[in-house]
């Protein structure tokens, strides 16, 4: 069964941009790119939408407002979940601390390639810079899709 995910690259990421990719295709076909040379304000507060009540929204509309981002939306032959499970291993924890510690033990992923804490972001009441979006299930990668993208995507690809 073909799956579809997404992911976006983060301002942080876009100088990995080249590096993501070529990680991201060890598991996955990407089928579409949007980038956004500078983001709007809208798509990144309904993308986020979740998080609306939380004290890092502001920072998180700003820190992603009117910079560039890159979206893609990624296929693969897969049973089950398996696509969000291989893009979730591939991309590593939220917390680019732990994917640092991981890396030191052999497991390298996406997010150990931030500098950033979680820690920190707590602190400043921001979230965490962690170079890349993922979608966490189908659901989302839906709605993620038919936000980034403008329209209704998903399921006309």
């Amino acid at each position: 069964m073909k799956q579809k995910s997404l992911i976006m690259i983060r301002p942080e990421g876009i100088p990995h941009r080249d590096s993501i990719i070529k990680k991201i295709e060890e598991v996955s076909n990407i089928i579409k790119a949007k980038p956004y040379h500078a983001l709007p304000s809208e798509i990144i507060e309904e993308f986020y939408e979740e998080h609306k009540e939380k004290d890092f929204f502001p920072w998180l509309v700003n820190h992603h407002a009117g910079k560039h981002v890159e979206f893609y939306i990624l296929e693969a032959q897969c049973e089950g979940d398996n696509l969000y499970n291989l893009v979730d291993e591939t991309v590593g924890p939220t917390d680019p601390t732990e994917a640092r510690k991981l890396a030191r033990k052999g497991y390298d992923s996406i997010r150990s390639w931030s500098l950033d804490d979680l820690a920190q972001a707590r602190i400043k009441k921001r979230m965490v810079q962690n170079i890349i979006h993922r979608s966490k299930n189908r659901e989302d990668a839906k709605r993620e899709m038919n936000i980034a993208f403008q329209r209704d995507i998903y399921n006309k690809i």
